[in-house]
């Protein structure tokens, strides 16, 4: 930012409640460790005769954070993509696929952007990602 140029509005997306307390308080402060989230999430797919596992982080009226868990070869079969969302791994590698020729490998400290089609997720890898899915960008801003 230049000087005198004013600052970006910036939209606020609601408040995010964490789904383990569902409020906020001075000692909670809404801090997730990532590291945890994801071994919790593994654990639960190792758990699951289908290699799926999740966590909610977060909750509010227009977005959602959720750790996934997948067991190697395990998949998240095509579905509709919402207004926007994106896929950060924590562990492991996993494969997002759209259309019949989009396709991103995404490891351990990437984040990939979730095109706004029908897509899928597969697990190349024992791995764990962060959904960030908007469920309502444009509401109530």
């Amino acid at each position: 930012m230049t000087e005198g140029q004013a600052p970006s509005q910036v939209h606020s997306l609601g408040d995010l409640v964490p789904v383990s307390s569902r409020h906020h308080d001075a000692a909670s402060a809404g801090i997730v460790d990532l590291a945890e989230a994801a071994r919790e999430a593994i654990e639960a797919a190792r758990a699951s005769k289908h290699g799926k596992g999740t966590r909610v982080l977060w909750t509010g009226p227009h977005q959602r954070l959720v750790v996934v868990g997948l067991t190697a070869g395990a998949k998240l079969a095509e579905h509709a993509s919402p207004p926007a969302a994106s896929l950060q791994v924590l562990a492991g590698t996993v494969r997002l696929c759209a259309g019949d020729e989009a396709e991103w490998v995404v490891r351990s400290g990437e984040v990939v952007a979730i095109p706004p089609e029908r897509h899928a997720v597969d697990a190349v890898t024992e791995s764990a990602f962060v959904l960030t899915v908007s469920l309502d960008p444009h509401g109530a801003l």
